[in-house]
């Protein structure tokens, strides 16, 4: 009599659900995912509302003679006036209407600074580098910059006589320097919207184009 083994378990077969019933459980899912999104977006903006004041609407901004100008990664500001004093005026107020919206800003508060530097790119960089420094670490918006005396630099060649009757060169360089006045308050959330953070001012591609009747100036901001 041969021996008795039994059989080894058999696989159950999967039930397959209706294709129907799968759809709509994926289109309760997507559903759901929406309502999710929604809820979200509607809790950080009621967070927000209650920490700081309307976004910053970019078609509200205050007139003047500049403009931002988008940037791989960064932002360029281009400030421009019928001269150079007028486009370092205009480069200033550029600055703050893109930290906040200067339409906003008080006039509370007045200061004056001196800023100088060797060459007139160097100039530019230390007089937005100062712009920003107050805002970032004294909270100063200033509803309008305005440069009220500039000087220019030179270079100038003095020629002496030594004891040996050679002729020596020296050069005396007058720095660039400027006098800034501001108007303007402490930043204050409740009251000024908040732009976009500029981590510093760069160098790269900096311009400034000088003729008869108008100043340009370019530069790009690291944001």
């Amino acid at each position: 009599m041969s021996e008795w083994m039994a059989l080894p378990p058999r696989r159950k077969r999967g039930v397959k659900r209706p294709a129907v019933e799968a759809e709509e459980e994926i289109t309760t899912y997507a559903e759901r995912a929406i309502e999710n999104a929604a809820k979200v977006d509607q809790a950080v903006a009621a967070r927000s509302a209650c920490s700081r004041a309307k976004p910053l609407d970019t078609s509200s901004r205050s007139e003047g003679n500049y403009e931002h100008l988008d940037h791989t990664a960064d932002v360029q500001f281009h400030a421009w006036g019928s001269d150079l004093q007028a486009a370092f005026s205009a480069l200033g107020n550029c600055f703050f209407d893109y930290v906040t919206q200067r339409s906003t800003i008080q006039a509370i508060h007045e200061d004056s600074f001196t800023v100088d530097a060797t060459d007139l790119h160097a100039l530019v960089f230390r007089f937005l580098d100062e712009l920003l420094f107050r805002f970032s670490a004294d909270g100063l918006v200033c509803a309008n910059v305005t440069i009220t005396q500039l000087e220019r630099g030179e270079t100038n060649t003095t020629k002496e006589e030594t004891n040996n009757n050679e002729i020596q060169a020296s050069n005396d360089r007058k720095p660039w320097k400027i006098t800034v006045h501001t108007i303007g308050e402490n930043f204050d959330l409740s009251k000024h919207p908040q732009g976009t953070e500029v981590k510093a001012i760069t160098y790269s591609n900096m311009q400034v184009h000088r003729n008869d009747d108008r100043t340009d100036i370019f530069v790009i901001v690291d944001i």
